[in-house]
């Protein structure tokens, strides 16, 4: 499987003011991913980031759909109110799902802010969270 292949993971990361809160790899299950495609497609995640800072200013949407494409991957970004950002590398799925996905993943990220237990700008940890956000992927993503 290459680097660029349509069944590579995607990969979805929520993005505080200076760096990456939260990551969650969603593979087919019995699929491994090598540690060059992992770190491309981190890479390819990162470099979208200047291009969501630009489209923020621009638009007062949350979702900014597209905001990256390179070969057959898909940069789909949504932006919070706290200037959080959720990114998402894929293949190419549906606006809609991918819409539904950032919302209900919004509602969630709400949630865990709500925690005492959880700072602004904090890495989430949460083991419940990451259930939760994975149960989504397979509900929106798959």
């Amino acid at each position: 499987m290459s680097a660029l292949s349509s069944q590579s993971p995607l990969l979805f990361m929520i993005v505080g003011m200076t760096e990456p809160l939260y990551t969650a790899e969603f593979q087919r299950p019995g699929t491994t991913t090598s540690p060059t495609t992992l770190q491309y497609n981190h890479f390819l995640l990162h470099s979208s980031l200047d291009s969501v800072a630009a489209l923020a200013w621009s638009t007062s949407a949350a979702y900014l759909r597209t905001v990256e494409k390179v070969n057959d991957r898909v940069v789909s970004a949504y932006l919070t109110p706290s200037h959080h950002k959720f990114l998402l590398l894929h293949g190419g799925r549906s606006e809609e799902s991918v819409k539904s996905f950032f919302l209900e993943v919004h509602e969630l990220f709400v949630k865990q802010l709500c925690s005492p237990f959880q700072g602004m700008e904090s890495p989430i940890e949460s083991k419940a969270f990451d259930d939760r956000l994975r149960a989504l992927g397979r509900r929106y993503l798959s």
